[in-house]
């Protein structure tokens, strides 16, 4: 009988073979075996969850709700692969408990492994990965829509951000954002918490720009300069002189807008386009003829709070 049979205790005495203080912060993935094993959304969190402490098959599935055949299979395939390693073993009344753990804290894929590797098989690890997480972040939008769920807490958040940065502040704005994350990155028996996952991703805007490029595998960005040229002096820089630059903006959840927020894109010389999947609110404050001058192109799908002039305003922009 192995501890998949039934529940079994937290560990007490194990000893030092159990210990995570010890275990290195970053290990750098060596094959595309290993990139596309930790690639699955699952395996990630069982990856994650041994960071923190060696548990059993059995623990890892009363942790993340799943039944722990299903944590079975995830845990030797991460084993089989080099990625979580089987640190102690106990019988306690007749049950084997087997003691799994992870090999580093983070997992990166190295600049070798892209580099040798094939380009098809790396972009295919990549697919497999954002296929997994689209895939469950789609779930989730299919259930909240079928609930109504869009002012519940335990609704999903999807937004976009435009940022300037340098690489060495784009390293240490990651730095902070992932030092942040790490003080929820275990179970604190806080009232009301619930796990959540979190995708970010980031490139180059202009790497993506052609849209006409139906087969992106085959993509081969042109060199692109390490700084963007200011303009020439004699350029003229008063807001009139210069095409708005459309500024996307993509959410879901609960999402706000207020004068003070659209006069300052109007200042930058933006135009909006938004596209919100759930609670939009438009403040009193904000005017129609200010969403004529800023919003380049409004989509909607839930529920959206704003003055009838706004409401007019904005179905003018969804044309």
């Amino acid at each position: 009988m192995t501890d998949d049979d039934r529940p079994v205790e937290p560990p007490r005495d194990l000893g030092a073979a159990t210990n995570v203080s010890d275990i290195p912060e970053t290990y750098e993935l060596e094959t595309l075996e290993q990139l596309r094993a930790i690639a699955d959304e699952l395996r990630s969190r069982i990856a994650e969850a041994l960071t923190h402490r060696a548990m059993t098959v059995t623990q890892l599935g009363e942790l993340l709700g799943q039944a722990p055949a299903k944590i079975h299979y995830h845990v030797r395939e991460l084993e089989r692969v080099g990625l979580v390693r089987l640190v102690a073993t106990r019988e306690k009344s007749g049950i084997l408990e087997k003691y799994y753990r992870a090999i580093a804290r983070s997992f990166n894929a190295s600049k070798t492994l892209l580099l040798n590797a094939p380009s098809d098989e790396t972009f295919a690890a990549m697919r497999s990965f954002l296929d997994s997480a689209s895939r469950a972040f789609l779930r989730a939008t299919e259930y909240t829509m079928r609930n109504q769920l869009w002012d519940s807490p335990k609704v999903w958040g999807l937004s976009t951000a435009q940022i300037w940065v340098t690489y060495d502040e784009l390293n240490a704005l990651a730095h902070r954002v992932q030092q942040e994350f790490d003080k929820y990155s275990t179970p604190r028996g806080a009232e009301g918490e619930e796990e959540r996952t979190i995708v970010m991703m980031g490139y180059d805007p202009r790497v993506v720009a052609d849209e006409s490029s139906a087969d992106t595998s085959s993509l081969t960005p042109p060199p692109l300069p390490l700084t963007v040229p200011p303009p020439p002096e004699s350029a003229p820089r008063t807001l009139g002189a210069r095409k708005p630059r459309v500024h996307r903006i993509v959410s879901a959840g609960a999402t706000s807008f207020d004068r003070a927020q659209l006069e300052e894109a109007f200042a930058k010389n933006q135009q909006l386009d938004i596209s919100v999947m759930g609670v939009c609110i438009f403040a009193s404050d904000v005017t129609a003829d200010l969403i004529d001058r800023v919003i380049h192109h409004f989509r909607h799908r839930g529920i959206l709070t704003a003055s009838p002039e706004v409401r007019e305003a904005l179905k003018r922009k969804e044309t």
